[in-house]
């Protein structure tokens, strides 16, 4: 019998596979690679270089040879109406890479720790599996997650609609290494580079209310121009990229992990960064299990507990785009997912005051106090004191990377936001400026500081 059984190769399930080989489980993790003509392009933020470092990937990410991306450049909708082009760089380069080609990468990886990796189907029965711990892996198709533990959005079904482009010269107007991403009436396009040639090119579509991909891209305005002088490679494909998450992440010895779990939109390029944090937790999740017998329970819900407010705060995020366009375009298609989004209208309140404020006086609510709750300590989860902060979602611990615990308690002492800033950066890890006020403003907007 192995310790461990993971369904699925891909970015989670080999994360997890090769962690928990490296501490010494025997591992067996079944693959079966679909088909490589149909594998997407994806971009790997340079946000992802800590995670590669964590993992200890990131000298073979970079030996690999994956074409570099030093930003984005977008033309979305705002909520004035407009749209206009806007790019942003990357302070170092990520990537761009074919998905095929990381998985393989990844699985490459995990063979090496020691992985019983089996190109074969995952068994669809738990009881056929003979491992003490199950990963469901298997992204949308959910060998474990459909029964019975998935719940789809029913009102933003989407279809993704793909193409891949060629253009010798390169594509006149954008930046080679750019992802590039548009709204429009009734969808949004993204498109990912491989090369300065070659383009992926996507469309996220109501599979009620689209045209062909030839029409689809007949509706956009930028992409439409960039993309008349190129010429399509082969057959276009389609694939269900619908909105989901889970009753749970975990029960008896069965985790979903990644996208088996939950899946959001794209918008963010943060699939795989959610893929690999996801990998990591669940085998910390699954060593303390397997170590500590008297942790099964409170580590099995802090994985499902953390997994659910991945999913929240990507759909948050994702509404935020979906609102900017609905103010544009006023179509079902839009209109539908800005309901997702949360009323934030006392979250930019607190930010204008912080923004406005001179000196800061900020205090803990009465009800801030210290609990024992679980929490990762290397790769482990123990229990640990941590501060509880009422008016926040329960065992809510990080906002867009911030920690919150600590903001709290390094408030009272400073009485500056620029003062504040640095001392967070210099007790946990540091964070862009824009995150940290936004989880200032969201402890401040919701009372747990005064």
């Amino acid at each position: 019998m192995h310790d461990v059984a993971i369904l699925g190769g891909g970015p989670a399930g080999a994360t997890a596979a090769r962690l928990l080989a490296l501490w010494g489980y025997r591992t067996v993790l079944y693959h079966r690679p679909g088909d490589a003509r149909r594998s997407l392009a994806e971009t790997l933020p340079p946000s992802l270089h800590r995670h590669f470092h964590l993992l200890g990937i990131d000298q073979q990410v970079a030996a690999a040879g994956f074409f570099p991306t030093t930003g984005n450049t977008s033309w979305w909708a705002n909520t004035r109406g407009s749209t206009r082009r806007r790019e942003q760089t990357y302070p170092v380069s990520g990537y761009q890479v074919l998905r095929a080609d990381f998985d393989a990468l990844l699985l490459k990886l995990a063979a090496e720790a020691g992985v019983n990796v089996r190109y074969e189907a995952a068994p669809r029965e738990r009881n056929r599996i003979a491992a003490r711990y199950v990963l469901d892996a298997t992204g949308r198709a959910g060998v474990i997650a459909r029964q019975r533990w998935r719940i789809r959005q029913p009102d933003l079904r989407t279809v993704a609609l793909c193409g891949v482009w060629q253009n010798e010269p390169g594509w006149p107007g954008v930046e080679p290494s750019h992802t590039l991403v548009e709204s429009y009436r009734n969808g949004w396009a993204w498109s990912v580079p491989l090369s300065p040639a070659l383009r992926y090119v996507t469309f996220m579509v109501d599979p009620k209310d689209h045209g062909s991909y030839a029409e689809e891209l007949k509706k956009t305005r930028a992409f439409r121009k960039i993309f008349a002088t190129g010429e399509l490679r082969g057959r276009t494909w389609g694939f269900d990229a619908s909105l989901y998450t889970a009753r749970r992440f975990a029960g008896a010895r069965v985790l979903l992990v990644g996208d088996a779990g939950s899946f959001v939109d794209p918008l963010s390029s943060f699939g795989v960064k959610k893929a690999l944090a996801s990998g990591w937790l669940a085998a910390v999740v699954v060593n303390t299990c397997l170590k500590r017998p008297e942790m099964v329970t409170p580590a099995l819900e802090y994985f499902d507990q953390c997994e659910r407010q991945v999913y929240a705060d990507h759909l948050r995020m994702a509404a935020g785009f979906y609102r900017q366009a609905a103010a544009r375009y006023s179509h079902a298609f839009w209109t539908q997912r800005a309901r997702l989004a949360p009323d934030e209208r006392p979250l930019r309140a607190a930010l204008r005051r912080l923004q406005r404020a001179k000196v800061l006086n900020l205090h803990p609510a009465e009800g801030v106090r210290r609990e024992m709750r679980p929490g990762i300590s290397g790769r482990e989860i123990v229990m640990r004191e941590t501060l509880v902060l009422p008016g926040l979602p329960d065992g809510l611990e990080y906002a867009q990377g911030v920690s919150l615990p600590t903001l709290v308690e390094l408030a009272p002492s400073h009485r500056s936001v620029p003062a504040l800033y640095d001392a967070y950066n210099h007790r946990a890890e540091p964070v862009p400026l824009p995150a940290f006020l936004n989880a200032l403003a969201l402890l401040v907007s919701t009372g747990v500081l005064r």
